[in-house]
């Protein structure tokens, strides 16, 4: 297997994006090869960087979220530096952040943005003169792609949600596959006892990771969730209980429901294998780790039917699937779990099956080894 030099581009800050990006680093360190992981303290704008990878004479530079450290129209550069691989995490590279950009796919119209109330209409303004600069950006991308040969960058898009929703910008235009996310499977199994382990007693523990990185940040959709509990599962179901795993901001935690805060990373796997059910009603979404994570430890999920998610979640197999910011269904399908053991259980193990065959970490690993000539 011939040594390489792997350098990882990503954000200084984020959630599963950023896990991916790390485990794929720490993945191709542990096997001897030499990489660069940034923003660093070294590499913390854009001359830093270029500057470290000229020094460092990459074979491939993986970029992620880069955009949220780096400007995006650096990416050009970079392919002119060393072969590209772009994994595409969430819908920056089309539009805004927010919950409301997730599946909307009216890109050219963020001045009537049904969220944006008429009087602030003016201030979108500036969604439109961002959205052109990175699509000026992509363009330039794809002009560096055509000038090395056509094989120069390579997309990753982790599910064909996320394909299509960028179907409409240069980035179309560059070849890729579409792979989900793998997981430690060994980390992530189903473990006898865990429920002792994590200090919780009999009743059924569901489980929910969303971290909110404000007090108005609804994306995850654990509003819909704390509703859903409040008014109608944990009426029905008195005796189950409800942990949120992350930072929570702005929200009151109902009976039967404890906020945990972040949790030391190895008690996550350990929380999964306990509960009995995993919910995630995000509101938009691409192929979120929790979702593979918990089908990984047997632990079947209800999940919105938003982004990737369909891709990931087998309806009637492997879970249950819900409308977005639908407290009511959201309960309706908690309940259906809750109450049926034996269809639990079932669906329980065809998760477990389900993420050995399809959402294997050394695989995913190994597929990208081969995009970086090191396999």
């Amino acid at each position: 297997m011939p040594t390489r030099r792997i350098a990882f581009v990503n954000q200084r800050e984020g959630g599963g994006a950023t896990a991916v990006c790390h485990a794929l680093e720490r993945g191709v360190r542990a096997l001897g090869h030499a990489t660069l992981l940034a923003p660093s303290e070294s590499t913390a704008n854009s001359e830093d960087l270029i500057k470290a990878l000229t020094t460092f004479h990459p074979d491939v530079i993986h970029l992620h979220c880069f955009y949220n450290a780096y400007p995006a129209g650096i990416a050009a550069a970079l392919a002119d530096i060393a072969p590209i691989v772009f994994t595409v995490h969430d819908t920056y590279p089309v539009n805004s952040f927010t919950e409301a950009c997730w599946p909307c796919d009216h890109n050219a119209w963020c001045y009537a943005c049904p969220d944006v109330p008429v009087w602030k209409r003016p201030v979108s303004l500036y969604r439109i003169r961002e959205r052109r600069r990175r699509e000026a950006a992509w363009q330039a991308l794809a002009r560096a792609n055509t000038r090395h040969g056509g094989s120069r960058v390579t997309m990753m898009w982790p599910s064909e949600w996320m394909r299509e929703r960028c179907s409409k910008t240069a980035l179309a235009s560059l070849p890729g596959v579409v792979s989900n996310y793998g997981i430690d499977l060994e980390r992530f199994r189903p473990r006898l006892g865990a429920k002792a382990l994590i200090g919780v007693g009999a009743g059924p523990l569901v489980v929910t990771v969303a971290n909110m990185y404000a007090a108005g940040d609804r994306r995850k959709g654990l509003h819909v969730l704390l509703e859903a509990w409040e008014n109608i599962v944990g009426q029905a179901v008195p005796d189950a209980s409800l942990r949120v795993l992350g930072r929570v901001h702005g929200l009151t935690a109902p009976t039967g429901v404890t906020f945990t805060g972040e949790v030391d990373p190895d008690q996550v796997p350990l929380h999964f294998a306990a509960a009995d059910l995993s919910v995630l009603p995000t509101l938009g979404d691409n192929c979120p780790l929790a979702v593979l994570e918990s089908l990984a430890s047997g632990c079947p999920v209800v999940a919105s039917r938003v982004g990737g998610i369909p891709e990931v979640v087998v309806e009637g197999e492997t879970g249950w699937l819900v409308q977005p910011d639908d407290p009511e269904a959201l309960a309706a399908a908690i309940l259906d779990a809750l109450k049926n053991a034996s269809d639990r259980r079932r669906r329980a193990l065809k998760a477990r099956h389900e993420a050995e065959g399809r959402f294997d970490g050394d695989a995913y690993l190994r597929e990208h080894l081969e995009l970086y000539g090191a396999s």
